[in-house]
């Protein structure tokens, strides 16, 4: 094989090698983008997965909260019937007819 042609074979190779270089590079750079890409798309599902679940826990504690406070405004009410005097005063009369402790009745006279 004669020199030129060895030298040509040779420059051909070595253009084919930077080629195959720069497109390799440019693959790898585009990989990295990619992979930075899926990265900052699973930290936003991420995010947005747990704004979701507070979202419900909050919803959850805010329901019970006011479960709660449905409970003790019954009891408050039911604290203040028992020891609020009657609107209007009306006769109460003890009756036998339950046994020796007697039952209340409203609207009867003595």
């Amino acid at each position: 094989m004669p020199a030129d042609e060895v030298k040509g074979e040779l420059e051909q190779v070595e253009n084919e090698l930077e080629m195959n270089l720069a497109t390799n590079r440019n693959v790898i750079d585009q990989y990295q983008q990619r992979q930075a890409q899926v990265r900052l798309s699973w930290c936003l599902f991420v995010d947005a997965l747990l704004t979701v679940y507070q979202i419900e826990q909050l919803t959850q504690d805010l329901a019970e909260e006011e479960a709660r406070a449905g409970k003790i405004s019954s009891s408050i009410e039911t604290a203040r019937a028992c020891f609020s005097p009657p609107a209007k005063p009306s006769m109460w009369t003890l009756t036998d007819d339950v046994g020796l402790l007697g039952a209340c009745t409203q609207g009867s006279r003595f």
